[in-house]
C-alpha cells in the first residue's frame, strides 16, 4: 500500500506537485471515493506547492476551475490545510475549503499574484485570440477567488497588482484561510 492510499483511508488528499493530469486523476477519483463512503467525516485537503513553469497554462487553469467545481459539489465538507510556500495555483486552491475549515501552518506564505500574471498561455498563433483567452481565464479565476475569500473583485484586483507574498496571518485577514494552527 502506498502513501496516497494510506492517506485516502484517513480521508486525506495531498497536493504537493504541479496541478496536472495525473494530480487531477488522483484528486477526482479520491474525492469521488471519499464521497461514496458512508462515514460523515470531512475531507482534509493538505496543500504544499511551489511554482512550476508550464508550457501551456490553460490546462492548469482548467484544472483549478475543475477542483473548485468538484469541491462545490462534494457531499462532504472540504477542510484545507496549507503549509510551506504556496505559489500560483496552490494559493488559489487554499481558499477552496469550506468556510471555517481553511487552516494554515503559522509559517506558511502565500503568493497572491503569480497565477494571474503568468503570460505563458497556449500556443495560439494569433495574439488577439491568445489575449482574449487569457482575459477569459483571468476573469473567471478572479470571480472564483473573490467568492471564496469573500472579497470584492475590485479589492482582489487591487491586492494582486504588484508581486506580493503574504504571511499566514495576512492570508487570514485577507480571507484565504480561516485559522492558523
Amino acid at each position: 500500500m502506498n502513501a496516497s492510499t494510506l492517506l485516502l483511508y484517513k480521508n486525506i488528499l495531498f497536493m504537493g506537485n504541479s496541478v496536472d493530469v495525473s494530480l487531477m486523476s488522483y484528486y477526482t477519483s479520491g474525492l469521488l471515493y471519499l464521497n461514496m463512503q458512508r462515514d460523515k467525516n470531512s475531507v482534509l485537503l493538505m496543500i504544499n506547492g511551489k511554482k512550476i513553469e508550464y508550457e501551456n497554462n490553460y490546462n492548469k487553469l482548467d484544472h483549478i476551475i475543475t477542483i473548485n467545481d468538484l469541491n462545490n459539489y462534494s457531499k462532504k465538507a472540504i477542510r484545507t490545510y496549507s503549509f510551506g510556500l504556496l505559489e500560483q495555483e496552490f494559493c488559489v486552491i487554499s481558499s477552496f475549503g469550506s468556510k471555517n475549515n481553511r487552516f494554515s501552518h503559522k509559517s506558511a506564505n502565500f503568493s497572491l499574484n503569480d497565477i494571474f500574471y503568468n503570460n505563458k498561455y497556449g500556443n495560439s498563433s494569433s495574439a488577439v485570440i491568445q489575449k482574449s483567452e487569457q482575459l477569459k481565464y483571468f476573469h473567471l479565476l478572479i470571480q472564483i477567488y473573490s467568492k471564496n475569500i469573500c472579497q470584492s473583485e475590485k479589492s482582489l484586483l487591487n491586492k494582486i497588482q504588484s508581486p506580493s507574498i503574504i504571511s499566514s496571518y495576512e492570508a487570514k485577514n485577507f480571507g484565504i484561510i480561516d485559522k492558523i494552527l
